[in-house]
Parts: C-alpha cells; sequence; structure tokens
C-alpha cells in the first residue's frame, strides 16, 4: 500500500519534472 505522504511526494517530484520538461522546451526554443 502507498502512503498519503508517498503520493504527495511523488506528485510533487511529477511536477517538478513536468516543469523542468517544459522549461527545457524554452530553453532549446531560445537556442534553436
Amino acid at each position: 500500500m502507498v502512503t498519503a505522504k508517498e503520493l504527495m511526494l511523488y506528485r510533487k517530484i511529477g511536477n517538478l519534472m513536468i516543469i523542468g520538461l517544459v522549461n527545457n522546451d524554452k530553453i532549446f526554443g531560445l537556442v534553436a
């Protein structure tokens, strides 16, 4: 069983990864 705390942690990590990917796309867009 996954606890609520673990779910929140996974959601935070997932959000950070998504934000990082979006920022990377912006940076690559500026460079290209």
